[in-house]
Formats: structure tokens, sequence, C-alpha cells
């Protein structure tokens, strides 16, 4: 039976608009778990042990057992294959599981583990061509040391505040600078500025995120005629750039007109955007 949007919980397929998770999950409770979101075309997921890799690493950093590459590949196909899409979006999700109200992170059994087969269109269709608005956030980016911003957790509030920030200002998107004042990275995206010949984006020192999409279009540089510079660099630097975009997997490659008011030009951002997108048949595996 064909489903469209659907999830499996635990190996279970339910359509997702009737599917049901416990109170107790510490997922919902405290944010105790990670994700990967992923894109999947032709029914064949995009960079797909990228993905894999980071969410083991995510899962082992809070000290969580990742499922086996077999498993996940299995749930993964299972799900699309019910779902009846040949595109969309993958959220998969590992929570640390049900038990006693509190904290206290031991004493669980076995995590849960979701996958969420839907569609995503997080930007119109228009900002594409004519570029999005960014605000510098008055929230920074947590201080490495406290946290690391290579997990994809589910503790996403402080990006939803910056953003709220950005939409309550009549922009898009918010950008957000570290505890030191550098440029780190948007709500939902990594930030790339290009500079005559060079293409420039945050080292991972300012606690950025290590974009699956990130990489691709760092791998893409050479092609793109571009030397790559990932450093720590200041707000007035960025603001100098020719042009500047974001990065994300369900932002694609996304040009930005303009940030707290100072304009960039997007010409090449749209043309880096279509040499991404002619990437994407030969980098989705199938499963």
């Amino acid at each position: 039976m064909i489903m469209n949007d659907v999830v499996s919980i635990n190996g279970e397929l339910f359509p997702l608009i009737e599917a049901k998770i416990p109170l107790l999950d510490r997922g919902l409770l405290y944010g105790d778990g990670i994700f990967e979101g992923v894109r999947f075309y032709d029914k064949k997921p995009l960079l797909h042990i990228p993905h894999f890799e980071r969410f083991c690493k995510s899962a082992e950093y809070i000290r969580l057992s990742p499922p086996s590459l077999e498993s996940y590949n299995h749930e993964i196909k299972k799900t699309i294959e019910a779902s009846g899409y040949a595109d969309g979006y993958l959220r998969i999700i590992l929570t640390r599981g049900v038990g006693k109200m509190g904290i206290t992170p031991t004493g669980y059994g076995k995590p849960n583990f979701y996958v969420i087969v839907t569609n995503i269109a997080l930007y119109d269709k228009s900002l594409y061509e004519n570029g999005i608005e960014l605000v510098v956030s008055k929230s920074r980016r947590i201080h490495k040391d406290s946290f690391s911003g290579q997990v994809k957790s589910l503790a996403y509030l402080p990006n939803i505040i910056c953003l709220w920030e950005a939409l309550e200002s009549g922009a898009t998107e918010a950008l957000m600078l570290d505890c030191d004042g550098y440029v780190s990275e948007a709500s939902v995206a990594n930030i790339f500025a290009l500079m005559g010949n060079t293409l420039l984006t945050p080292s991972l020192e300012a606690n950025c995120l290590e974009g699956v999409t990130r990489n691709q279009i760092i791998k893409l540089s050479s092609k793109l005629g571009f030397n790559v510079e990932e450093k720590l660099f200041k707000l007035d630097e960025l603001l100098e750039a020719d042009e500047v975009f974001l990065t994300g997997t369900g932002a694609g490659v996304v040009p930005v007109a303009s940030i707290n008011g100072t304009k960039f030009k997007i010409d090449r951002s749209k043309k880096i955007r279509e040499v991404y997108e002619s990437s994407i048949k030969d980098n989705c595996q199938a499963l």
C-alpha cells in the first residue's frame, strides 16, 4: 500500500499523520537524541555514506549505539518504498528511548529509531533566483568546548530563536557568530563567500556544522575554478565579499542577496548552484 508521508518506528510502518511516539521518549522530553536530514532522488539517497558516518559520530558523542549500516539501509529502503515517492526527504532519528522521568541518561533499554519520508522546501523557489536576506543574530553559536557543533542534536531551540530574530525583522535567515565574534553559520545552513577567485568558508573552529553539502561544494571547488579557504573571519570581512551563499541538505545552494542591508551580487552563486545540482545524480546511491 502506498502511504506517501510515512514513518518507520523501530521497523513498523505508519502513515506519518497517524504515527505516535511515547510521551516519555527522551528525544521529546530532553532533546536526548540525534538526527540526519537526507535528500533522495529516484529512491536513492544523496551522499549516503557521509550522512551515515555523521549519524554514527553524533550517536557515539551522546553515548548511543547507532544501528548497523545494513539495518540503517534496510529501514530507509523499506520506508521510501512504502511512501511511493521517487524524490523526497528523509529525517532519520535516534533517541535514547523511553524510561523514567528525570534527566539521568543511564538505565535505558533499546534506543528508538525513526525514519520519516516526506517532502521539504525550506525556501520559496523565487529566493533561489533573487537571493535571500540575512540578519546577524544577537545570539551566539554555542562554544565548541560546551557542545560540539558536529553533533546533529535534536535540541535545536537556539537555532529556532535565531530564526525568529530574522523573521521578526523581515529577513529570511539568521547568521550566527561564535562566542569570539567569528562568522559561524546560518540557523540551518553553512555559509560561503566569494572573494575574487577565493571561496571562503568558516573553519570548524567557529563550531559550525561540518555540513555534507558544504563538503561537497569544497570538493567541487576545482571544477568551479576556485581556491578554497577554511578559516576564522569576522563579519566585516564577510561584508566585503563579492557574493555570499548558503548550503545545506534541505536548502541546496541558496544565493544571499543581503546581510544586514549590505547587498551582494548573485551571478556566480547561481552558477555554483547549477554545478552542484548537476552533480546530484552521480552522488546518489542505490540501497
